[in-house]
């Protein structure tokens, strides 16, 4: 379906199927680079949504809205050590961060949209965040 054509520098790799079934997202981070996009899942050409910045950024999760519209993904911004929560429209458009204040270590959300729970490092040991209708009316329905 698809290759990698650099996969010895791969160094992480996340894969999320769109809730309808018919698309996959992944990312791919390389040594020094690394992107967001989503291919059919009956095959086809992947279509890229976001590119990081070169040895600035790197994803670490991804997942979709129950609607299957947005991608939620995580930034990790490597100089200043925080880890942002951001979403794309699946149609194409600019990403968006969903500035929380808090470094966003993993996210699940649940399939009524409104309710999203959040891994994060703010404080030892790590805690868990559960967050009701803090998502966009657009997003997640």
């Amino acid at each position: 379906m698809y290759h990698a054509r650099r996969a010895p520098r791969l160094e992480r790799f996340c894969l999320a199927c769109s809730p309808d079934g018919k698309w996959l997202a992944f990312f791919i981070n390389m040594r020094n680079d690394g992107a967001l996009m989503i291919i059919p899942s009956a095959g086809g050409e992947p279509r890229e949504l976001y590119r990081c910045e070169p040895k600035k950024e790197q994803f670490t999760t991804l997942r979709w809205t129950p609607d299957g519209k947005y991608i939620l993904f995580v930034i990790r911004e490597i100089e200043q050590k925080k880890l942002n929560l951001w979403r794309i429209p699946v149609e194409g458009g600019q990403p968006q961060k969903i500035d929380l204040g808090i470094n966003v270590t993993d996210l699940s959300v649940h399939p009524d949209g409104q309710h999203i729970a959040l891994g994060t490092r703010e404080n030892q040991p790590s805690e868990v965040w559960v967050v009701e209708n803090f998502l966009p009316q657009d997003v997640g329905k």
